[in-house]
Order: C-alpha cells, then structure tokens, then sequence
C-alpha cells in the first residue's frame, strides 16, 4: 500500500462511513498521533530500518495533506 493510500485508508477508518464530515479534522489529529507512535516504536527497535521510518514519515506528511 502506497503511503497515499495508507493515509486515506486511516482517516476512512477513523471517520467510518456515517461520520459527518466535518470531524475530518479531529480524524487527521487521531490519525498523526498514531503515526507518531509507530514512529516512536520504530526508533526504538534493535535494528532500526530506515525504510519503515521512511513510509511512515510518508503517510503522516499524506494525512496532512488531506
């Protein structure tokens, strides 16, 4: 899954289908949060893989752009 669709995979996730659109804000904030926290995890691997940090750091600058 490409990091584009990664972050709108997450915010459709967040949002579910009947949510009101307008909580697309709150849903970006829950979804950079979670990021941040793989981040977080991925840092403190034992053998750290740039990749993984790399797509991860992708889809939080994705979601922001949504």
């Amino acid at each position: 899954m490409t990091p584009q669709e990664k972050a709108k995979d997450l915010i459709d996730k967040l949002l579910g289908d009947e949510s009101p659109i307008e909580w697309k804000y709150e849903a970006k904030i829950v979804a950079i949060i979670a990021v941040d926290e793989i981040l977080d995890i991925i840092d403190n691997m034992n053998e750290y893989d740039h990749r993984l940090d790399y797509y991860w750091e992708q889809v939080k600058q994705e979601i922001e752009k949504l």
